[in-house]
């Protein structure tokens, strides 16, 4: 399981890479919110497709029709708390920005 974790998140950097590597105040994808949401979500998409492992192509492909931008990850849109850690879990289910 750890590999498939590390696919994972290996591919959200890869597809949301500026945000990932931002450090500016609210930018939230790669702190505790933004990781519980994208855990949540993998969570639940390993189950729709009864999976136990992640390879990276699966990863990859789940992630790349998402219409959420590197901005998005911002606390306007996800506030600190767990409204912001709902509001993307929402969102990466949606496939685009909810909010």
């Amino acid at each position: 399981m750890a590999a498939s974790l590390l696919f994972f998140f290996k591919a959200v950097k890869a597809r949301w890479r500026d945000a990932w590597d931002s450090d500016d105040e609210g930018d939230m994808i790669s702190r505790t919110n933004g990781f519980r949401a994208f855990m949540r979500f993998l969570r639940r998409r390993m189950g729709e497709d009864d999976l136990t492992e992640v390879s990276r192509d699966w990863a990859t492909a789940l992630l790349k029709d998402i219409k959420i931008h590197d901005d998005d990850f911002s606390k306007v849109n996800f506030p600190a708390g767990t409204s912001g850690e709902s509001a993307l879990y929402k969102s990466l289910l949606e496939g685009r920005l909810v909010v």
